[in-house]
């Protein structure tokens, strides 16, 4: 029996192998936060630290863990914030009239448009067609920018 357990698990480890993007859900549902690690608790990596490091249009910062990028709407419902010292990027979703926290579903979302989606898509490289996309290699995180719109989501689930 043990033989075979190992078996599987060996199987499906590579499954598993880039899924480096954690959700949380804090209490009372007032705050959600998505993790985009370098690295997974068994040494994997991947690259989507460093794309979305390099997709940030923004200065470098000094912070407490070395240099960083971020930025957060006024309403505070969006902060992104990027760590090179700790090689990992945060989403923190607070409560507000654009955010979308569903801790059953696993599923968080931040919506804008007008002056918040062009103060957000300012923050990242365009794309050749004048938009912004990420998406991690897990397909668990993505951000979606158009000239008129700012999407941030996240699932468990994927896209």
């Amino acid at each position: 029996m043990p033989k075979i357990l190992i078996l599987v698990l060996l199987a499906i480890a590579p499954l598993f192998a880039n899924a480096i993007t954690s959700l949380r859900f804090l209490p009372m549902n007032r705050n959600s936060l998505a993790l985009i690690l370098e690295k997974d608790i068994t040494g994997n990596t991947d690259d989507d630290f460093k794309k979305l490091y390099a997709l940030l249009d923004l200065p470098e910062q000094d912070t407490p863990w070395g240099k960083g990028k971020g930025i957060k709407t006024s309403n505070k419902g969006f902060n992104l914030a990027c760590s090179l010292g700790r090689t990992q990027c945060q989403v923190v979703l607070n409560q507000s009239p654009n955010t979308v926290m569903d801790p059953a579903q696993q599923y968080m979302s931040y919506k804008t448009t007008g002056e918040e989606a062009e103060f957000l898509n300012a923050a990242f490289f365009k794309e050749s067609n004048g938009e912004v996309f990420y998406m991690t290699t897990d397909r668990m995180f993505r951000i979606r920018g158009t000239s008129n719109e700012f999407i941030f989501e996240a699932s468990q689930k994927g896209f």
